[in-house]
């Protein structure tokens, strides 16, 4: 049960950040320079990312000696490191 509770919490924390990027920066339902905006990325989007960034890449790793038996690990977890690419590393 361990092995697949780890990757959804990586995932949920994925659709977690994404719904807070779509609801402020495309559809604009809180502005994106204002204060609750700051309020929202820094005390609770940056710390869910860092933790689920962390949790996917163990995952990962642990992940890549069996193949075979953990691909829908390894699905579940590219997810967040990608976001976690786009935004901190090529943006």
């Amino acid at each position: 049960m361990e092995k697949i509770i780890n990757p959804i919490i990586s995932f949920f924390i994925f659709t977690i950040c994404i719904s807070k990027y779509l609801l402020i920066n495309i559809f604009e339902i809180i502005p994106k320079y204002g204060v609750t905006n700051r309020l929202i990325s820094w005390l609770f989007i940056l710390p869910l990312t860092i933790i689920g960034f962390f949790i996917s890449i163990i995952i990962l790793f642990k992940s890549l000696k069996e193949i075979k038996t953990n691909y829908i690990n390894i699905l579940l977890v590219l997810p967040m490191i990608f976001y976690v690419l786009y935004f901190f590393i090529f943006k």
